[in-house]
């Protein structure tokens, strides 16, 4: 009898090891799926990242103030405009949910020692935090574009709509001085010091509220003679409208942007 009770107490203690050994391992998994599920999160975005930062981008917009709750950054290359922002619990691109169980997403440009620009970043999924440095490298050719730009003589306002600043504003280099349309069509003529082969007019714009903008360029010596025209459906209210022309070489080019029911600003004009 004694023998039995022995053998019945033994075999619950073993039971018992075996079931907190059980119970062990399986919480240890699950934090290690969970460890797992929230790097693979932060991963996605960290390659994003570098593809924005490594490969010759320009930041177009970060948010000013990592205290704000909506904190977002713009990357700008080759007329093509891209967007990380936090929305909800979830961090997206474009239109691309990136990672899942958000809680805090932080961004900030600033310069690094060697003055290239830095996109410092603070990323807390589901109670992880991920702090990471980017250093923004440089684009690898801008001079057709920049040499281009340079033998811009003057512009010429043909319509009454372009008002709200001066006409200089519309290319300095800075897009946070820029030309306001007061109604939904604008005409611009741009001169060259020089005759200049242009391929492709970049207007950099923004909307409010988003709208369907359209654009036409015209040969500024003959202004009947369309030389190309595009149009693009804004899903934000900066935007890049990028209207191929008849490769050529021309004094002067006529441009005409309409946006319905939207006040539209263009910031700057670029030529490739």
């Amino acid at each position: 009898m004694v023998g039995l009770v022995i053998y019945i107490a033994s075999f619950v203690i073993v039971i018992a090891i075996v079931a907190s050994i059980t119970t062990f391992f399986n919480s240890n998994v699950r934090n290690l799926n969970g460890s797992g599920s929230i790097s693979a999160e932060y991963n996605k975005f960290n390659v994003y990242m570098l593809e924005y930062t490594k490969n010759g981008y320009d930041i177009l917009r970060c948010s000013s103030d990592t205290s704000a709750e909506e904190q977002f950054i713009i990357f700008t290359k080759d007329g093509k405009m891209d967007t990380f922002a936090k929305l909800g619990n979830g961090l997206y691109f474009n239109q691309i949910k990136l990672c899942e169980k958000v809680d805090e997403f932080k961004i900030e440009k600033t310069k690094a020692e060697n003055g290239k620009d830095l996109v410092k970043t603070y990323l807390k999924i589901d109670g992880t935090a991920y702090t990471t440095d980017y250093v923004m490298e440089a684009k690898k050719d801008t001079s057709p574009t920049s040499s281009l730009n340079n033998k811009i003589s003057n512009m010429e306002n043909l319509g009454s709509s372009l008002y709200d600043g001066n006409l200089e504003n519309l290319y300095d280099g800075m897009l946070s001085t820029h030309v306001n349309f007061g109604t939904y069509s604008g005409r611009i003529k741009i001169n060259f010091k020089e005759s200049i082969n242009v391929k492709k007019v970049n207007i950099f714009m923004n909307a409010n509220p988003a709208t369907i903008c359209s654009g036409i360029v015209y040969d500024g010596n003959s202004p009947t003679a369309v030389l190309g025209n595009a149009s693009t459906s804004t899903e934000s209210k900066d935007f890049v409208l990028t209207i191929p022309v008849n490769a050529g070489n021309y004094n002067s080019l006529i441009i005409n942007l309409q946006t319905p029911k939207s006040w539209t600003s263009v910031k700057e004009v670029t030529f490739e």
